[in-house]
């Protein structure tokens, strides 16, 4: 490529992010967009190196991109830190998982947010745990998580939880009768 051709195609997309409306539409295309594409991920399971880099690279896109936009909640920054600790863990970045399992706890501490919210908080650092074959500190997160679930009054969010409570129950299970 020309460096005429390379500076005009850098004018033109300098002139878009001119405007904040724009902006903003370009972060809540990206948001939604990586997030979402991070769960083909997530859902395929068994990733090789550069699968499981771009899943990485996704679910921080999709944070960075949902801190930029206007219409942000909390629970925005819930479910995004909570997916960070996921797919850190299937990564077996711990210690960047911890760190996200304890950001969705605290905002939802601070922030008053839901069970379910807490809830997935609690699920990160078990998972965490399992794979630091912690069984103390599993089965401290364990029953953090549960305590959650007696809260929830939603039932597909009830579901959704306890069954990844249960995939994490029966992984513990096999660290503590290794």
């Amino acid at each position: 490529m020309s460096n005429s051709v390379e500076n005009e195609s850098l004018r033109k997309v300098q002139e878009v992010f001119q405007s904040k409306e724009t902006r903003q539409i370009i972060h809540q295309v990206f948001s939604t967009n990586c997030f979402n594409n991070c769960w083909n991920f997530i859902d395929k399971g068994d990733l090789t190196d550069e699968e499981t880099e771009d899943m990485l690279l996704l679910s921080s896109a999709s944070l960075f991109h949902w801190k930029q936009r206007e219409d942000c909640q909390p629970m925005n920054l819930s479910v995004a830190y909570w997916q960070l600790g996921r797919v850190n863990c299937m990564a077996g970045n711990t210690e960047i998982a911890r760190h996200y399992g304890n950001k969705v706890v605290c905002l939802s501490q601070e922030k008053g947010l839901s069970p379910f919210s807490m809830g997935y908080g609690y699920e990160v650092l078990l998972n965490v745990a399992i794979l630091e074959s912690n069984s103390e500190d599993a089965r401290k997160y364990l029953e953090l998580a549960r305590a959650e679930l007696d809260k929830i009054e939603d039932k597909d969010e009830l579901e959704l939880l306890k069954t990844d409570i249960d995939k994490l129950e029966a992984r513990l299970q096999d660290i503590i009768f290794e």
